[in-house]
């Protein structure tokens, strides 16, 4: 559970809604940045450093301008960095686990209809092919399938569906 977690989406993102309820059903401090930190890499990394953050959600190149921003003595608070919203490349991999080899890395997926954080793959420091998106969250199911609505084979390419405890109210 996050000691302290750094909320850099707006609150009216569906996001938000899972970092701000897992740090405060937990006991954990959120950490609530000023607008527009995320155009000041000095500013964020003085705040993760100043905060003590333990987890934080952001996309795979704000992570990326901060990780070749900051001295390792600045992050070393952080124990679970999330990346989401676009594709996770290699070289941040590489940095991350470079920069904080101890630290968590997760590649995170989730649509809105799905209230987000559906699909989540912790990143190994050796990760080799490509990044999966994960496999699912506790109470959801994903399934893979063609124009038909039938499963589609392993490595064949289909439309991703979510179903489970997580999928919005009435959403089909």
């Amino acid at each position: 559970n996050p000691a302290a977690f750094l909320l850099l989406s707006s609150f009216s993102f569906d996001s938000s809604v899972a970092g701000i309820f897992w740090t405060l059903t937990s006991g954990g401090k959120l950490v609530l940045p000023r607008k527009r930190i995320e155009q000041d890499t000095t500013a964020l990394t003085d705040l993760i450093n100043r905060e003590k953050v333990t987890h934080t959600l952001l996309l795979p190149t704000l992570y990326q301008a901060i990780l070749n921003h900051a001295d390792a003595r600045q992050l070393a608070s952080l124990q679970n960095v999330m990346v989401a919203g676009e594709a996770c490349p290699f070289a941040l991999i590489d940095q991350h686990y470079q920069t904080l080899p101890s630290t968590k890395l997760y590649n995170e997926y989730g649509p809105t209809e799905a209230t987000v954080w559906c699909i989540a793959h912790e990143i190994s420091s050796n990760e080799k092919g490509f990044v999966p998106i994960g496999k699912p969250i506790p109470n959801t199911e994903i399934y893979l399938l063609d124009k038909k609505m039938k499963p589609v084979p392993i490595g064949v390419r289909g439309d991703l569906y979510v179903g489970g405890l997580g999928v919005a109210t009435g959403y089909w």
